[in-house]
C-alpha cells in the first residue's frame, strides 16, 4: 500500500510559530506601532488573501496555475509584500528557509507530534508499504525540519507546491505523491478535514484523519477502533464544530468540500496506523475469501472476527525505548548532587524515599543529613526510641512517615536480618511502603527493572503521550506500562531517578522548561501546545478551615502542660498543647477551657489571648489561637504522671491525649513537637524562636 502523509500536525511541529514568526514580527514591529503581534497578523492576512485568490476558478495556463499554488505558502514573498506595503525594505532580514534551518537545529523549536512517529514509519516501511509526503508547505521549508527530526529518509517522494506545481486540495497534489494508485491501494493521512480528507477523497484515495487533541480528548476512544470512529464522530456536535472551524477564514470555494469531508478512519495519533492498515488489508483478504465461498460460513466467521476486534481493541502502546535512552543520557550530564545519591546504600534510599513523600528535595536535604548523622545505620534506627526519631524528624511534617520508617527498620531487622529486600512484593510488606516506594527502592537501590511513577513522573509521561485519563488505578497502570517500556536495559536505577528529576526540574507543573528538555522533540503535549492542560487533574474540594483553640497552662514552677497526641490522629505521637476544634458558635475561650479539661482533667480560666498561627495538612487547614490559662486548684497532674485524666461526666474528646506531662522551657525544644505548637509557645514567650525546629 502507498501511504501519503501531511506533515505539520501529523508527523511534526515546525518552527514557524515559535521561531520564524516571532523573529519576523520583531523585525517589522517598528512600522506597526511597535506591536510585533500586529505585524504577524498582517502577514497571516496576506496568506489568506493569496489562498482565496488561488482557489478561484480562472482557467489559468499551467505556469500561472503553478504560481498560484505556490503563492499562499511562499512566506518570503508574503513577508516582503507586507513590509513594502508599509514602506519597509529588506524584509525578511534573511530568507525564511535559512531561518527554518537555523531554528530546526536548535532545541525547543521542532518536534515529532507524538513519540510513535519514528517507530510507526519504521514499522510501515518494514511491512513493505511505500511512504510519501504530500504537503502544502514549500519543500525549502519542510526539508530542513524532516532532516533535523531524522524523518526524511523514510519517504520516497516529497510532493510540495514548489516541486509539483499543485497544492491540496487539488487532486494533482495527491497524484504527485500517489502516481496512478487509488483506493484501496493508496491512503492519505492528514489533520485538515478539507484539504487533506476531502481533497484525498475527491482524488480517489482513502483518507485517514488525525484528530485534533481538543476533539479526541473528550471522547471515549480507548476501545473504539479507528475504522469505526467516523460514524461515531459525525453524530457529535463536536464534529460539526470542527468542520466549522476548518472553514474559518477559508475561501468561499472551500465550502464545496464539506460533503467530501468524511474520513474512512480517524486516529488519535499516527501510532494507530499499523493496526489500521493491517485491518484494512486483512478485511479485504477475508472479504475476497468470503465472496469465493459457496456457503455463508466464511461470512459468519468474518463477522465474528470483526466483533472480537471491536471488543479487544486498544490504542497501541507507545514504543518509548529511545526516549528512555535519551532521558538517561541527559541524567548522566545534568543530575543534581544529592546526598542520598552519593552511594548505593539501600538504607539511604529507604530514608530518602520516606522523607521525599509530598516534600520538596530542597526541604529534605538538611533533614536527611541530620537524620543520617543521628542514625547512620538501619540497626541503630531500629534500636532507637520513637521519641528520638520524632525529635530528629521534627519540622519536616507528615510525622506518620517517621513512625512508619521506624517500624520498617524494626521489621527489616526482625524479619530480614537487617537487609532491606530487593523484591517489590517483599518491600510492600514493610510499614508505610506502597507500590510507588517499593518500585523506587527496588530500582534505585538494586537496579531492578521496576518503575516508580510519582507525581513528577506522571506529569512527564502524561505530556509525552497525551494521556487524558484522570488520576486513578487505571491511569496508574497505563502510566506504569509506558514507563516500563522506557527503561533501558541495565539502567533502571538511573532511569527512575532521571524521570523524577525531569519532572522536578524541567517538566514543571507551570511554565515547563521545554527548550531544555531532552524529550522535547518527542513530546506530544509540546507539539500540540497542551502542556498546561496535562496531566488531567481531579477537581479538588476546597480545603476546609478548622478553628482550633489551644491552652497554655503553666504551674507555679513555670512548667507548661503538654499532651501527647494519639498515634492514629493528626500530629500523632507528638507533644502538643491541649487543643480542641471549636464547636458551632462556640467561643474561642470556651474551647480552650474544654481542651484543658478533656485532655488533662484540669479546670482552668482564661488569663490572656496570645495570638494565632496556622498549620496546613493535606486535607484541612488549622487556624490555631492560643490562650494563657490559669489552673484552678487543685492541680491534678505532676511530672511523674502519664495517664489520661478526664471527668467521667464528660464525653471523651476526638482529639484526646494518651499522655500528659509538665515540661520546663528548657525541656520543650528536645521534645518532638509540631511547629504550630512551637510557634504558639513562642507567642507566649515560653521558648525562644531560635530554639524552635527549623
Amino acid at each position: 500500500m502507498l501511504i501519503s502523509f501531511d506533515l505539520d500536525g501529523v508527523l511534526m511541529r515546525n518552527p514557524f510559530r515559535d521561531g520564524v514568526f516571532p523573529a519576523v514580527g520583531a523585525a517589522m514591529a517598528a512600522v506597526f506601532g511597535g506591536d510585533a503581534r500586529r505585524a504577524i497578523e498582517a502577514v497571516t492576512e496576506e496568506h489568506f488573501r493569496r489562498l482565496s485568490e488561488s482557489r478561484q476558478d480562472g482557467g489559468q495556463v499551467e505556469e500561472r496555475a503553478a504560481r498560484r499554488a505556490i503563492d499562499p505558502y511562499d512566506w518570503d514573498s508574503i513577508i516582503e509584500t507586507v513590509a513594502k506595503s508599509r514602506g519597509l525594505e529588506g524584509m525578511p532580514p534573511q530568507s525564511v528557509a535559512t531561518m527554518v534551518e537555523y531554528y530546526a537545529g536548535r532545541p525547543g523549536f521542532v518536534a515529532c507530534t507524538h513519540p510513535t512517529v519514528r517507530a510507526t514509519l519504521s514499522a510501515l516501511r518494514r511491512d513493505g508499504h511505500r511512504l510519501v509526503v504530500v504537503t502544502n508547505g514549500l519543500s525549502v521549508y519542510q526539508r530542513p525540519v524532516l532532516e533535523a527530526l531524522g524523518l526524511l529518509g523514510f519517504f520516497e517522494t516529497l510532493a510540495a507546491p514548489d516541486l509539483c506545481g499543485h497544492a491540496k486540495p487539488d487532486a494533482g497534489a495527491f497524484y504527485a505523491g500517489a502516481g496512478e494508485l487509488r483506493a484501496p491501494e493508496a491512503v492519505h493521512v492528514g489533520d485538515d478535514l478539507l484539504y487533506d480528507v476531502a481533497g484525498a477523497k475527491k482524488a480517489g484515495l482513502l483518507a485517514v484523519w488525525v484528530m485534533p487533541p481538543r476533539l479526541s480528548r473528550g471522547l471515549q476512544l480507548a476501545s473504539t477502533p479507528p475504522w469505526e470512529r467516523p460514524a461515531a464522530l459525525q453524530r457529535l456536535d463536536a464534529w460539526h464544530a470542527e468542520l466549522a472551524r476548518s472553514l474559518d477564514r477559508r475561501p468561499a470555494a472551500d465550502r464545496a468540500l464539506v460533503d467530501w469531508a468524511r474520513p474512512d478512519a480517524a486516529v488519535v495519533h499516527v501510532g494507530e496506523l499499523p493496526v489500521l492498515i493491517a485491518h484494512w488489508q486483512q478485511g479485504a483478504a477475508s472479504t475476497d475469501s468470503a465472496a469465493s465461498s459457496t456457503s455463508g460460513a466464511a461470512g459468519a466467521t468474518l463477522t465474528r472476527a470483526r466483533r472480537r476486534a471491536r471488543k479487544s481493541y486498544r490504542i497501541p502502546a507507545v514504543p518509548l525505548g529511545y526516549a528512555g535512552e535519551a532521558l538517561v543520557r541527559w541524567f548522566e550530564a545534568k543530575k543534581r548532587d544529592l546526598p542520598w545519591r552519593r552511594s548505593a546504600n539501600p538504607y539511604a534510599v529507604l530514608v530518602s524515599e520516606f522523607m521525599l513523600q509530598q516534600t520538596q528535595v530542597s526541604t529534605v536535604i538538611p533533614y536527611f543529613e541530620r537524620f543520617m548523622e543521628r542514625f547512620p545505620t538501619l540497626e541503630l534506627l531500629a534500636q532507637a526510641a520513637v521519641d528520638d526519631v520524632l525529635q530528629v524528624w521534627q519540622g519536616l511534617g507528615y510525622y506518620r512517615r517517621a513512625r512508619y520508617l521506624h517500624e520498617a527498620a524494626r521489621t527489616v531487622v526482625a524479619r530480614y536480618g537487617g537487609r532491606i529486600p530487593d523484591d517489590p512484593a517483599e518491600l510492600r510488606r514493610l510499614p508505610g511502603v506502597g507500590p510507588y516506594m517499593a518500585g523506587a527502592i527496588a530500582s534505585i537501590a538494586y537496579n531492578r527493572p521496576e518503575v516508580a511513577v510519582d507525581g513528577n513522573a506522571a506529569r512527564v509521561l502524561s505530556r509525552l503521550v497525551l494521556h487524558w485519563e484522570p488520576p486513578g488505578a487505571r491511569s496508574a497502570r497505563e502510566l506504569s506500562g509506558w514507563a516500563r517500556g522506557m527503561v533501558p536495559e541495565g539502567r533502571a536505577a538511573d532511569f527512575t531517578q532521571a524521570l523524577m528529576e525531569l519532572g522536578s526540574q524541567i517538566c514543571r507543573p507551570r511554565e515547563p522548561l521545554c527548550r531544555e528538555c531532552p524529550l522535547q522533540r518527542l513530546c506530544a503535549a509540546w507539539a500540540y501546545r497542551l502542556q498546561a492542560e496535562l496531566p488531567v487533574r481531579r477537581t479538588s474540594p476546597p480545603v476546609p478551615l478548622v478553628r482550633v483553640a489551644a491552652a497554655v497552662v503553666a504551674d507555679a514552677r513555670g512548667r507548661v502542660l503538654l499532651v501527647r497526641r494519639p498515634e492514629d490522629r493528626l500530629l500523632g505521637s507528638l507533644w502538643a498543647l491541649p487543643a480542641e476544634p471549636l464547636a458551632d458558635d462556640e467561643p474561642w475561650e470556651a474551647a480552650a477551657r474544654r481542651a484543658a479539661l478533656h485532655q488533662a482533667g484540669i479546670q482552668t480560666e482564661v488569663v490572656q489571648a496570645l495570638g494565632e498561627t496556622q498549620h496546613t495538612f493535606s486535607h484541612q487547614r488549622w487556624r490555631l489561637r492560643a490562650f494563657r490559662m490559669r489552673a484552678l486548684p487543685p492541680e491534678t497532674l505532676d511530672g511523674a504522671r502519664s495517664v489520661h485524666q478526664s471527668s467521667a461526666a464528660e464525653a471523651p474528646s476526638a482529639y484526646g491525649a494518651l499522655e500528659v506531662r509538665w515540661a520546663s522551657p528548657a525541656e520543650i525544644p528536645s521534645l518532638p513537637m509540631a511547629r504550630a505548637f512551637q510557634r504558639l509557645l513562642q507567642l507566649d514567650g515560653t521558648i525562644e524562636a531560635r530554639r524552635a525546629a527549623p
